[in-house]
């Protein structure tokens, strides 16, 4: 297999070979991924698909819930950003990862 730390068998406590190409199905799936072949040995490389517009989430570690959000404080900050260093923003994806604060 030759990757560290994949791989079922070894007790290294990786995900196995289904695993991996069970998930790589599913972001196939999801348009998050596409496949490219080469060479007549059919070799596979997959490439990421960014996903078109912006893209903003918080995820709760202790639920593991993923929550879709929008923010204009999000845009402008990421446009004053990119115009700082010379930039136009086109997009963006945006990942909170977050607790819920007690009581």
């Amino acid at each position: 297999w030759g990757c560290g730390g994949w791989g079922g068998g070894g007790g290294g406590g990786g995900a196995s070979k289904a695993t991996v190409y069970r998930t790589l199905k599913h972001l196939l799936d999801a348009g998050l991924l596409k496949q490219v072949h080469f060479g007549s040995n059919k070799q596979t490389h997959y490439d990421f698909i960014p996903p078109a517009g912006d893209h903003d989430h918080l995820l709760d570690l202790d639920t593991g819930k993923i929550i879709p959000f929008s923010s204009n404080n999000v845009i402008k900050l990421r446009n004053a950003i990119a115009k700082q260093m010379g930039f136009s923003a086109i997009s963006h994806r945006f990942q909170i990862i977050a607790r819920k604060s007690p009581p």
